[in-house]
């Protein structure tokens, strides 16, 4: 072997040597960094977090105005994602909004991406309602719609009207979508986790509309039938599964009239109850039935 090519050697393990070395030191100087680190992000023990939580304020909690529905879900709280999912036509956003005319004393922001604010403010004049106290985005138009507009309207609100509870209609119309995306499972647990950490981080509960994938009108929805992720809820603090009741006779489906809500998902109470609702007037009201009641009417016609 040359001369030359020794050198090229040691000058190789040389440059080894030192880099171990580099490594070393950057090593123990990072440990002694982390070991006076106070950050916010640093690590504590449950016990003092416990007795910190001790001293803040409790959570706010607020009720949808329907009885049987607060009861077994303890309310809706400030910081939570709930999802309200069904079929097409099945009433969802209506059951939404119903909910939120019930929490109008905490200034509602309605984001009407899939139906105009309008078609829902013409509804109230056709009822002979008035409108009730909610805010919307003045105009949508050819805005592009993503997470960072949405979240500085929720902002905006916040500051200008003290909203603490937001109603998205629907999570497609929020999603930032390119040509060339390979992994839309991925796009869409990226933008409910990035919705939860608004509600997280501007203390406001979040209703978020979403469709599902299924199309048997005759048999009840769960939560995997939810179109393009199952991570939405994981992600989820509740989802609210609306469906209207349908049986098919004789190959023809024949509706009942009620509308079956289930608490598919409930971090809070774990429930996994479900009520019925009637309609009225383009309202939904409680028939004061459990979905057992409706079941023991039809003599176990009616199957979940």
């Amino acid at each position: 072997m040359n001369e030359n090519k020794l050198d090229e050697i040691a000058e190789i393990l040389f440059k080894e040597a030192e880099t171990k070395a580099e490594r070393e030191i950057i090593k123990a100087r990072k440990e002694q960094i982390l070991l006076s680190y106070q950050g916010e992000d640093r690590i504590i023990s449950a016990k003092e977090r416990f007795e910190w939580l001790k001293t803040q304020p409790k959570l706010q909690m607020w009720k949808s105005g329907f009885k049987r529905l607060d009861f077994i879900t303890e309310g809706f709280g400030e910081e939570q994602l709930v999802i309200i999912t069904g079929l097409t036509k099945s009433g969802k956003t209506s059951l939404a909004v119903d909910i939120v005319k019930n929490m109008e004393n905490e200034k509602p922001l309605f984001f009407a991406l899939e139906q105009s604010a309008d078609e829902l403010l013409r509804k109230e004049m056709k009822f002979g309602r008035e409108a009730f106290n909610l805010y919307i985005p003045q105009s949508i138009g050819a805005k592009k719609v993503n997470l960072d507009w949405i979240e500085e309207r929720i902002l905006e609100s916040v500051l200008k009207f003290g909203t603490k509870v937001v109603l998205i209609d629907h999570l497609h119309f929020v999603l930032d979508i390119t040509s060339d995306d390979r992994r839309f499972d991925l796009t869409i647990t990226n933008t409910v986790a990035k919705l939860k950490k608004i509600a997280q981080t501007y203390k406001v509960l979040i209703f978020l509309i979403c469709h599902l994938k299924k199309t048997k009108v005759e048999e009840e929805p769960t939560i995997y039938d939810l179109r393009d992720s199952s991570s939405i809820a994981q992600l989820a603090d509740k989802v609210l599964i609306v469906w209207r009741e349908a049986t098919k006779n004789g190959g023809k489906m024949e509706y009942t009239g009620n509308t079956v809500l289930r608490v598919a998902v409930d971090r809070q109470s774990g429930t996994n109850e479900a009520i019925v609702l009637g309609w009225d007037k383009g309202k939904y009201f409680e028939t004061g039935e459990s979905l057992q009641e409706v079941v023991d009417h039809f003599n176990g016609t009616f199957t979940r």
